[in-house]
């Protein structure tokens, strides 16, 4: 609704459940009945109730589209509107000092946090390529490398055998 706007929508209520359990199931049914994962009908892109897989039930092919429109989702640029809106938003933040220092404090606190955990994978795994048996330091000089956003290099890399544009790579550790 945030990115269309609230006045394209309307409500209509289908059913009403006893509980969270029927409403959860109820609400993967009407994703079902009407075909709402599917990006010409509908908005929903995971099955429903209380979040669940998006990629679950979908096929190669859709599972790519959704990734390419996630890639050029992230780098496609606003409009001049967007971006006044945007900038209006950080303003009315930024004049708030106390509430601007809070966050700063909090932000700052998570990443102390995060920073002393060793446990917390940074995407240092060196990577190969088998074809031409180049070594990337990290996940991030790979994602660099291929121009592709870091979350979705990671992706592939989590299968079984991971092609990215044409290539076969392997995690070396």
């Amino acid at each position: 609704m945030n990115k269309y706007g609230s006045n394209l929508f309307g409500y209509e209520i289908l059913y009403v459940a006893t509980n969270e359990i029927e409403l959860n199931e109820k609400e993967k049914e009407f994703i079902i009945l009407f075909d709402s994962r599917n990006n010409e009908k509908g908005y929903n892109i995971a099955p429903g109730g209380t979040g669940g897989n998006m990629w679950e039930g979908i096929t190669p092919e859709e599972r790519a589209i959704r990734i390419e429109k996630q890639i050029t989702n992230q780098v496609k640029s606003y409009s001049i509107e967007r971006k006044a809106k945007l900038s209006e938003n950080m303003k009315k933040m930024r004049a708030d000092k106390e509430k601007s220092k809070k966050n700063r404090d909090i932000h700052s606190e998570r990443m102390k946090i995060y920073n002393k955990n060793p446990n917390v994978k940074r995407h240092c795994t060196p990577v190969l390529c088998v074809e031409n048996n180049q070594i990337f330091k990290s996940i991030k000089k790979l994602s660099l490398h291929l121009n592709m956003n870091i979350q979705i290099v990671q992706y592939y890399l989590t299968k079984i055998d991971p092609i990215i544009k044409g290539l076969h790579y392997k995690k070396l550790r």
